[in-house]
């Protein structure tokens, strides 16, 4: 699971905001204005945040916002184009909505477009990208961010998909050739500038990204490479093995490719102080990497799922080491992650975790409770396990009693990056998030 950008928030769903505190919200409103703010909640179909800011679009198409104005948090501008909206995207400097009818309205800072007949949006950290119904593409933000296509306009037709890295945008042309672009000055060689292997990117199916580099996956099964070399862009020492590739996966350094033969290729950065922690090296578990079916991420580790229910893992090794957890990572049938730890949920119910305890890695003190488990959700830095009698159970922050949360006669759950939201049976909403320390509750 990548932890970057402005991340869709799931249904019916409050969360607290890295940088953000909720009670912030609210502390300066009187208990009517706290009311009304969430009274105005009910509709909600969906919700998006930034670092700084939230958007909730509800089910009649209108947005409501609120959090740091300047960053997107307040809409009162743009409140009267805020209707029939079909979808939200966000980046660290704001928010853009495109309506039914293809029009984008845009907030935050510094934000300022006007384009009709778009279809999708795509962010770096500060620059957004639309793609139009024509395949032409139009950019806005920070120009530093990949906001500004001055020099690659003429060749943003036919346009049929765009990747990001965190500065850098990547265009798939209907014909498989990209076009690429990224800031003049300023952050650089972060996937941008594809000059060096623009006579390899033809017939390109898809494009992966990291942090900083950019990955295209072609219809020969072979891949081409470019970026930043700490974050990927250097795929030499594998060159030879990337052929006959299914798809790629990638996480904040690295990539993965796995082949139709079930066997993984990783290329990118490796070692920190003498250590396998970013997953770019997987020498270690190379011998289990066969029979794959599909591939899980952290920022910095990879997981495997093999097709007889096993898991491989690797990366970040000071967490991710599974020698005394290995036997115990059999007829597994769901993996998640947060942002630094995996859980893994297998056929008789039961659950396996690894990885940071922060990110809820260690699940020892929920064990006892972790028995005839349907399903699991994750957040950035916590898992949730819901029964099926409806008792709910949330660890993450740390691994103590404060660390937990079990919840009882739960019908629903939704998770996103930042916290879950929890549908009772008697139909009451609330929220539940772990932050690095603990986990609470708290009404929206």
């Amino acid at each position: 699971m990548r932890m970057r950008k402005g991340l869709i928030l799931s249904a019916l769903f409050l969360s607290i905001s890295q940088g953000v505190n909720a009670s912030a919200f609210y502390e300066n409103q009187s208990v009517e204005e706290h009311k009304a703010k969430s009274s105005s909640l009910a509709g909600t179909k969906l919700i998006f945040s930034n670092n700084y800011a939230f958007a909730v679009l509800k089910k009649d198409g209108t947005v409501l916002t609120w959090g740091d104005a300047k960053f997107g948090g307040d809409a009162s501008q743009v409140q009267d184009q805020l209707n029939e909206v079909s979808s939200i995207y966000s980046n660290l400097n704001g928010f853009a909505a495109i309506k039914v009818d293809g029009s984008v309205v845009t907030w935050g800072n510094g934000l300022a477009v006007e384009t009709s007949n778009v279809q999708a949006i795509k962010t770096t950290a500060r620059a957004f990208a639309a793609l139009k119904n024509d395949g032409t593409v139009v950019t806005w933000g920070s120009a530093y961010s990949g906001g500004d296509t001055e020099l690659v306009q003429n060749q943003l037709t036919q346009v049929k998909s765009i990747s990001a890295t965190d500065s850098a945008f990547a265009a798939l042309r209907q014909d498989g050739t990209v076009v690429t672009w990224e800031s003049p000055i300023g952050r650089q060689n972060y996937g941008g500038d594809s000059s060096q292997v623009q006579d390899q990117l033809h017939s390109v199916q898809s494009i992966a990204s990291t942090e900083g580099a950019f990955a295209a996956l072609r219809q020969d099964g072979t891949v081409v490479t470019w970026g930043n070399k700490q974050h990927g862009a250097d795929s030499s020492q594998v060159g030879g093995e990337l052929n006959n590739v299914k798809s790629l996966y990638s996480t904040g350094y690295t990539f993965a490719a796995l082949k139709y033969d079930g066997t993984v290729v990783t290329w990118g950065r490796n070692k920190y102080q003498g250590r396998n922690a970013y997953g770019g090296d997987s020498s270690d578990v190379q011998y289990m990497l066969n029979q794959v079916e599909s591939i899980y991420t952290t920022e910095y580790a990879f997981a495997a799922l093999r097709k007889d229910g096993t898991v491989v893992s690797w990366g970040e090794n000071s967490t991710y080491d599974l020698s005394d957890i290995h036997q115990q990572l059999n007829q597994v049938q769901q993996v998640i992650s947060s942002r630094h730890a995996f859980a893994a949920l297998k056929k008789d119910g039961s659950v396996v975790t690894w990885g940071s305890y922060n990110f809820g890695g260690t699940s020892d003190y929920v064990q006892g409770n972790l028995k005839q488990i349907q399903s699991l959700y994750a957040t950035k830095n916590a898992f949730a396990a819901i029964k099926s009698d409806g008792e709910l159970i949330i660890w993450g922050g740390g691994y103590r009693d404060e660390n937990k949360l079990i919840i009882n006669n739960v019908e629903k759950v939704a998770s996103s990056e930042e916290g879950f939201a929890i549908t009772k049976r008697d139909g009451s909403v609330f929220v539940a998030k772990c932050n690095e320390y603990v986990c609470t509750t708290f009404n929206p």
